[in-house]
């Protein structure tokens, strides 16, 4: 007999046991959920990750094919603008010669009335081997030329020597 009260054992067990087993489910399928989300968050992690690291090489590629289409040009740019200023250099460089004979032909009688025609022709000697010197160690275009026109001008200082006047 059931007394009010008191607490029986046998009847209300089922009751207790059904508790614990819907708790220990709730417990399980929270858990499992839990696991469930931290692992797709995971993934989607990783596939976040490739997706980056794909962008970031076709980026590269990107970069890299646009660098070399920049050489390229670049090549072609200076291949065209080499030719269009070796071209005039040569007119340039081929009348140096003539402009040197020019300018430093004029000086030359002065100079030679100065110093004495033996001196014009020793300092045009000096000139001469200080030009060619300085053309065959030249390590840049700049000294190359000052060497080359070191050499022309002593070439006009001697060929336009005149004979000496009589005073």
């Amino acid at each position: 007999m059931h007394m009010m009260g008191t607490y029986s054992h046998e009847k209300y067990s089922w009751r207790y046991t059904g508790f614990w087993l819907k708790t220990v489910r709730t417990g399980i399928t929270t858990v499992l959920l839990s696991v469930g989300l931290l692992l797709t968050s995971w993934f989607a992690w990783l596939y976040r990750r490739r997706l980056q690291r794909r962008h970031a090489y076709q980026l590269a590629l990107h970069k890299q094919e646009l660098a070399e289409q920049a050489s390229a040009a670049k090549t072609r740019f200076l291949a065209n603008l080499g030719h269009e200023i070796r071209t005039p250099m040569t007119g340039v460089l081929g009348m140096l010669p003539t402009a040197s004979f020019a300018l430093f032909g004029v000086a030359t009688p002065a100079l030679a009335r100065r110093l004495g025609l033996e001196r014009t022709t020793l300092l045009a000697m000096v000139m001469a081997m200080a030009g060619l010197l300085l053309r065959s160690s030249a390590g840049n275009v700049g000294t190359l030329l000052l060497g080359w026109l070191g050499a022309w001008l002593v070439t006009g200082h001697f060929l336009r020597q005149t004979r000496p006047t009589d005073t």
